[in-house]
């Protein structure tokens, strides 16, 4: 981990179109059927402009709407450039978010999580992430325990989670593993904020 190295920064899994090798199985340019859903946009907090997260914009374009499976899709995925592009095993900027998830020392699962550890420094790895790969503004100061508002019961605990699921967004199953942790699967159910 390395605060001042790039954020892409890590260890890739090489595809190529040469004979013999393997593709990219998650380049679908037009797309046949891997699909972004519009949550993607209207769940991602807005920068300074009112603009979507950087994040959300930058792994996802528009395509021409279709409905697949009941479902009216309008995005596409915009992370794999071609079948050749690599795919992320692990990057310093998923390395800068587990150090603040470790910094936090969450224990426990919903509806007892408890995040007592050094909730400063945890806020600086988040804010170092959220700034320069989302282009969100820093947050002045820990959030705090909220039980009332927070997915988790923790509104610093709820800005780790959002940035894990943009930073990570379309790189493994990040997401889910990260709800299933903090017994928080129910409520990652599709909505805002979720």
């Amino acid at each position: 981990m390395d605060t001042t190295a790039a954020l892409t920064l890590g260890a890739y899994n090489s595809y190529s179109t040469n004979a013999g090798d393997v593709v990219n199985p998650l380049y679908d340019p037009l797309p046949r059927t891997l699909v972004a859903l519009p949550t993607i946009i209207t769940d991602a907090k807005l920068r300074a402009d009112l603009t979507p997260d950087l994040r959300a914009t930058d792994k996802t374009g528009p395509m021409t709407p279709r409905t697949l499976n009941g479902i009216t899709v309008v995005l596409k995925w915009n992370i794999y450039k071609s079948a050749a592009d690599p795919f992320s095993i692990i990057r310093n900027e998923e390395l800068i978010l587990l150090r603040a998830e470790a910094e936090m020392a969450c224990t426990g699962v919903y509806p007892s999580i408890s995040c007592a550890g050094n909730r400063p420094a945890a806020l600086a790895y988040i804010n170092l992430v959220r700034a320069r790969s989302g282009g969100l503004v820093r947050l002045t100061s820990d959030p705090g325990p909220d039980v009332t508002l927070a997915l988790s019961g923790d509104l610093l605990l709820d800005e780790l989670l959002y940035n894990r699921r943009y930073s990570l967004i379309w790189e493994g199953a990040h997401r889910w593993i990260d709800m299933r942790r903090y017994g928080l699967l129910a409520q990652a159910a599709p909505g805002p904020g979720r």
